[in-house]
């Protein structure tokens, strides 16, 4: 038996990273409420109809983020994170942290703008707070 996603699956992956995409830039360009959800799906290309089946709201576009691009821009993080491992000759963590934040800089834009605007996904304070703990 296959594993691999069916045709409909790798589709409407597509279609939801297009809307994530859409509203990391428009973040990025507008602050987390300087704009609808109607520029959100324009942005993508598709249908507010379209849009609303994958996403039902912003919080879940924004927990879409935190799910996939922002996990996925965590795994690039170089491990162990904290002092010791910065203080090890040789090692290049700093360097390799921003990096990821470089090549990331459109999301990480947009996720100090969402969280400037007091919006907070409880599983990402999670890992945001055991990042803290790790590196004091």
């Amino acid at each position: 038996m296959s594993t691999e996603p069916s045709l409909r699956e790798r589709q409407a992956r597509a279609v939801q990273a297009r809307i994530r995409a859409a509203f990391i830039d428009l973040v990025g360009e507008r602050g987390p409420d300087g704009f609808p959800l109607t520029a959100v799906a324009r942005r993508a290309g598709i249908a507010e109809r379209t849009l609303y089946r994958h996403y039902p709201s912003r919080d879940a576009i924004v927990d879409g983020i935190e799910a996939n691009e922002v996990a996925a821009m965590e795994a690039e993080l170089p491990k162990p994170i904290g002092w010791q491992a910065m203080l090890e000759p040789g090692t290049h963590v700093v360097a390799d942290t921003f990096h990821v934040f470089g090549r990331n800089a459109d999301l990480v834009k947009a996720m100090r703008a969402l969280r400037a605007a007091g919006v907070r996904n409880e599983a990402s304070y999670a890992r945001t707070e055991q990042l803290r703990q790790m590196v004091a």
